[in-house]
């Protein structure tokens, strides 16, 4: 014959059992970009397949999100999930037992590539490159960096 347990010891019980049981609620975001489609890599591993992706998550926060698609510029940004009310220690206890589901979007924008003539973006990026060198020749040198001009250097 079952003895009745007190009903404090139920309670306490029945509190430590559903503690247990894990973490029923289900959190996930989508990620996608304008246009679909693009190689997706987050906090820097690839993800399976293109966007969109969902990926699911345990806690709130930031994810490093990298996109990239043939004939658009690279984007590298963080995508926020703000935290909502079963984020929240305590709060979150019903959520938490009861299960269910967050479902989150993000859309990232990609720029097209400019499609302009390949000889002068080529020439730009050259002058870019005598500029920059340029640039690196006139500057100061570190106190103790021997003299271009000095003898040891003439051949």
């Amino acid at each position: 014959m079952l003895r009745a347990l007190p009903r404090p010891r139920l309670v306490l019980l029945l509190l430590a059992a559903t503690l247990c049981t894990g973490c029923a609620m289900q959190r996930r975001v989508t990620i996608d970009s304008n246009p679909s489609g693009a190689e997706i890599w987050v906090n820097g591993e690839k993800q399976a397949g293109t966007t969109p992706v969902t990926i699911p998550f345990p806690q709130y926060g930031y994810w490093d999100v990298r996109l990239e698609k043939r004939g658009y510029e690279s984007v590298a940004t963080q995508v926020r999930v703000a935290s909502q009310i079963d984020g929240y220690p305590i709060v979150d206890l019903p959520y938490e037992v009861f299960g269910g589901t967050r479902n989150f979007r993000r859309v990232v924008p990609m720029k097209p590539l400019e499609t302009g003539n390949i000889e002068q973006r080529v020439e730009k990026i050259m002058q870019s490159a005598r500029d920059l060198r340029r640039e690196t020749h006139e500057a100061v040198a570190e106190p103790g960096t021997p003299d271009r001009q000095a003898p040891e250097f003439v051949r």
